[in-house]
């Protein structure tokens, strides 16, 4: 998630025997601020994620897909690095920042 209101992610599936690469960008919004909590959009504007801010640097996944998932997954703000530079050649979706 960028400040710019856009994100951009890579989701490998594991199988043992073809892994799968996946990936997508879209524009993030904040919809609730007690606790804060944001979706992720794709291009087509549905819903790809619904995610709740744990503290200012954890955030913790809600939904994906519609789906709730069976265990508890957080995420943590990493340094200002882009490393999913495979995206690089795809146009930048119009966010709202």
């Amino acid at each position: 998630m960028a400040p710019n209101g856009q994100w951009r992610a890579r989701t490998i599936q594991l199988d043992a025997t073809n892994p799968t690469t996946t990936l997508e960008q879209g524009c993030w919004s904040v919809v609730d601020t007690n606790p804060w909590r944001v979706i992720l959009e794709t291009d087509g504007k549905a819903t790809k994620a619904r995610l709740t801010f744990m503290t200012d640097n954890v955030l913790r996944i809600d939904t994906i897909n519609d789906i709730r998932p069976t265990l508890d997954y957080r995420l943590t703000r990493q340094a200002e690095v882009d490393g999913i530079n495979e995206l690089g050649n795809r146009p930048a979706p119009n966010c709202r920042p």
